[in-house]
């Protein structure tokens, strides 16, 4: 591994001390426009939403907390539901348990509650229970007979009260509407296949309760169907409004196949599978066009370390022709292209069968904070990934340094690779720990919490006030250099900003979670008799597991983000603040006053070293896969470059580089690569360039920029 020493120390700032920090609070200017569970704090969570006809339609799950605590205490040989539930009805038969669908008007700001679950359902002599207590997928399906329909997948009560509640009269349902005011259940005839679904899937345990997902394709619906725990089976309709023995099952039964999420992409049907038993989550496929029981095929195994096993992926999302998969514990994002091939963008390093994979991003696991729980929420909107966490810091509300992120955690990007932070904590608001669904509108990007304390909130944002609240433009690609060629220090750098005069730069120090503990008891812990202390608690209550998690594998906390240097060049060598990378954003200034903030960075980058051995391998590996005459023009312009370099020519280099890039456009279509692959030659090309550059000022060696790290 080389080293590379610091050739200047970071300027001073020339500021108030109270100027000095600047912790991303709500950088895209979202307004909240449903607060407090809409008025009602048992709407705890904003569980789906889509835009229908004009419209936003909400659906919200009731009463989050005391459900969950009372259907574990249930389940347990002694009910602790009265101990642990202090703030929550002795009796859970005293919950209003009926679940709400909201519709927003964005051009007159009006909220109408357009349905009500009944309150039907017997339980015991003289009470009775909401049919729907949540409802947790929405999705708009054109049928075939040409009308456009807005389908609800509900949620029972059935796990709640096991012992009074009649599931095979009352199985979960998935109500319709055509207009956004008339809503009807699917017929579910006693006897049916959807009829019958309470009392379970055909060759399984599993007596579902709940339809976590639904997917529209083709004319078609997939529906995810499962108990509270997540053992959801795949169903599929070609007439899903026919109900009844209209549907089928399309997947393996949840005891071998667990489907965590899904997603139509490229003309399949993805599915996350959970593991078992610390095993890592599964990525599989199957045509969305085929039969029933469809046909799936393993894609992508999850992170396999002991200290970076994600076992369930809880979110998937098309982004610029890829599918994205985002983790939960601990919180990993994959990207998957068309041909099955996979890229790690956030997470730890893994060797695989095709070598070591490094994240393109740069950034640990949960992008770099151990607050993070899940990667809850993907969404792609109006160019750019949205990506929303599931945040415990609450947990730990007695250490200062939690304060600073309580609350979810934001992130937009604008290539899939690297993001920048819209929000650490909650967008401002207090006790919002779960981005819990995000809707991509012509109104703008819709964002909804889920909060067991305060209720859920609903919060928009157009693109248009977010671009006009831009001063001038944030800095691009802020990356710092990989930490194969440099560890002990931070070599950080990023793209000029037409107007700029200077440049602020701002660091988090991330400190391990055991230090922080250590700090706290006035002794050195060992995290692992801790976890195994907590992983008891793990199975009952869920944040447990991200400490347990964090404790494991030596995960950190940012502090707060203090801008070290203001500097007129677009590079910074910085001494590395703890064991663990820190965080890293940029902020341009001039005239125009501010830019938002930029990506955040990792530095040391866990991202691996750009040369030009490693894009030269990637380019002659595709071409033995698949020759492209674009390919072997911009191979041509690499070489070239390359020489340049190592004669000393570094402008000349760049603009071969530059000249490259371009070249991937050129030519007729069937000469040129695919888009996605185009895609990651410009990002390979840009990070090339700016490695030539940094060669140039002698910031990091020539010879890796040539040859890559040893």
């Amino acid at each position: 591994m080389l080293l590379v020493t610091s050739p200047l120390a970071p300027a001073a700032l020339a500021q108030d001390p109270g100027d000095l920090i600047h912790e991303p609070t709500n950088e895209d200017g979202f307004q909240v426009v449903a607060s407090s569970g809409f008025g009602d704090k048992l709407n705890s969570a904003a569980s789906s939403m889509q835009w229908f006809k004009g419209d936003l339609y909400v659906g919200t799950t009731r009463a989050g907390q005391c459900v969950t605590l009372a259907t574990v205490g249930s389940q347990l040989p002694v009910d602790v539901y009265p101990f642990l539930a202090a703030t929550c009805p002795f009796d859970p038969a005293d919950l209003d348990l009926a679940a709400e669908i909201w519709r927003y008007s964005p051009p007159s700001g009006r909220w109408d509650r357009v349905y009500r679950s009944p309150v039907n359902v017997p339980i015991r002599a003289g009470r009775f229970t909401a049919r729907d207590i949540a409802y947790r997928a929405m999705t708009v399906v054109k049928e075939a007979g040409g009308q456009t329909a807005l389908y609800v997948g509900g949620m029972t009560a059935a796990d709640l009260f096991p012992k009074g509640f009649d599931r095979a009269g009352y199985p979960p349902r998935i109500l319709r509407t055509s207009d956004g005011s008339t809503w009807q259940a699917l017929p579910q005839a006693v006897g049916s296949f959807l009829g019958n679904l309470g009392s379970g899937i055909p060759g399984s345990q599993i007596k579902p309760v709940v339809f976590d997902a639904l997917v529209g394709s083709g004319g078609r619906l997939f529906a995810t169907a499962g108990d509270s725990l997540g053992n959801d089976a795949v169903l599929v309709s070609s007439n899903p409004a026919s109900g009844n023995d209209g549907w089928q099952l399309a997947s393996p039964v949840p005891e071998a196949f667990p489907v965590s999420a899904v997603a139509v992409y490229n003309g399949f049907l993805y599915c996350a599978v959970a593991g078992r038993q610390g095993s890592p989550y599964r990525i599989f496929k199957a045509d969305a066009g085929g039969a029933a029981p469809l046909s799936f095929s393993l894609v992508l195994t999850g992170g396999d370390s002991a200290s970076a096993s994600a076992f369930r992926a809880v979110a998937l999302t098309e982004f610029n022709g890829r599918l994205y998969v985002g983790t939960g514990t601990p919180p990993e994002l994959v990207r998957l292209d068309a041909d099955d091939s996979w890229d790690l963008i956030v997470g730890e390093p893994r060797l695989t069968e095709a070598g070591l994979k490094r994240p393109l991003g740069g950034v640990s696991l949960g992008l770099g904070s151990a607050f993070a729980l899940q990667f809850r929420t993907l969404t792609a909107h109006d160019g750019k990934l949205y990506l929303g966490t599931t945040d415990w810091s609450e947990l730990l509300d007695v250490f200062d340094v939690a304060q600073l992120e309580f609350g979810f955690d934001l992130f937009r990007s604008a290539d899939g690779v690297s993001f920048t932070p819209i929000s650490r904590n909650g967008l401002g608001v207090d006790h919002q720990p779960i981005v819990q669904t995000m809707a991509s509108t012509p109104a703008g990007l819709f964002v909804g919490s889920a909060s067991w304390t305060a209720g859920a909130e609903v919060w928009s944002a157009s693109s248009a006030a977010a671009a006009s609240a831009d001063a001038m433009s944030p800095p691009a690609r802020v990356e710092a250099v990989s930490e194969e060629l440099v560890d002990q220090s931070v070599v950080l750098a990023w793209e000029p900003v037409s107007g700029a005069t200077q440049y602020r730069v701002y660091r988090a120090t991330v400190v391990p979670v055991m230090d922080i503990l250590s700090g706290v008891t006035g002794a050195p812990l060992d995290g692992g008799p801790v976890a195994d202390l907590l992983q008891g608690v793990c199975d009952a209550v869920p944040l447990v597991c991200a400490l347990v998690g964090a404790l494991q594998s030596g995960f950190g906390i940012p502090g707060p983000f203090v801008a070290i240097t203001a500097t007129p060049d677009t590079f910074l060598v910085d001494e590395r603040a703890s064991t663990l990378p820190a965080l890293y954003f940029v902020q341009a200034e001039g005239d125009g006053g501010l830019s938002t903030v930029s990506n955040m960075a990792g530095g040391p980058s866990r991202a691996a070293f750009i040369s030009f051995t490693g894009v030269s391998s990637r380019l002659d590996a595709a071409n033995h896969a698949r020759p492209a005459r674009a390919r072997l023009r911009v191979t041509k312009f690499l070489r070239r470059a390359q020489l340049a370099a190592q004669q000393g020519g570094f402008d000349s280099s760049r603009r071969l580089l530059a000249a490259a890039e371009k070249g991937l456009k050129q030519g007729p279509v069937v000469q040129r690569v695919s888009a996605t692959e185009a895609q990651d030659l410009a990002y390979f090309f840009q990070g090339l360039r700016r490695n030539v550059w940094l060669a140039g000022q002698d910031l990091i060696p020539l010879d890796a920029v040539l040859q890559g790290v040893p």
